[in-house]
C-alpha cells in the first residue's frame, strides 16, 4: 500500500512540471549585435516568436496528424502570448527541435540561446 502511495505521489509530481515563461518578442541579432538584413541590405528583423511559429508550422513527410496538431496549437500559444508564453519542458523541447530542424544555423543558434540559455556550451 505504501509503495502504491509513493508511486502515485511521484507520478503526480512529474505531471506538475513547472511552466517556464519565455519572451518570444525578442529579436535575434547577428554576432555584431545588429538586426539581420535581407538580400538587398534592408533590415529584416528576425523575431523569436515568428521564427518559432514558422518552424513549428513546417511539415515533414513522416509527421502524424497528432504531431501536426500539437505543433499547430503550440504555435498558436506562442502567437497569442508572445511576451509570456508559459511552456512546459516538453513544449520547449518541441520548439527547440522544430527550430533546429527548419532554421539556418545563425538563426537556430540565437533562438535556442534565447529559449534555453543553459544550452550554450561551457
Amino acid at each position: 500500500m505504501i509503495k502504491k502511495t509513493i508511486l502515485a505521489a511521484t507520478f503526480s509530481l512529474a505531471l506538475i512540471a513547472p511552466a517556464l515563461a519565455i519572451d518570444f518578442s525578442q529579436e535575434l541579432l547577428t554576432f555584431d549585435g545588429k538586426s539581420f538584413v535581407d538580400q538587398s541590405g534592408q533590415p529584416a528583423p528576425q523575431i523569436l516568436g515568428t521564427v518559432a511559429e514558422n518552424s513549428l508550422l513546417q511539415t515533414a513527410q513522416g509527421d502524424t496528424i497528432d504531431d501536426k496538431n500539437r505543433r499547430f496549437w503550440l504555435a498558436e500559444k506562442i502567437h497569442s502570448h508572445p511576451k509570456d508564453a508559459n511552456m512546459s519542458a516538453e513544449e520547449i523541447a518541441l520548439v527547440k527541435k522544430a527550430i533546429g530542424t527548419y532554421q539556418p544555423i545563425a538563426i537556430m543558434g540565437q533562438a535556442i540561446r534565447l529559449i534555453d540559455p543553459a544550452s550554450a556550451p561551457k
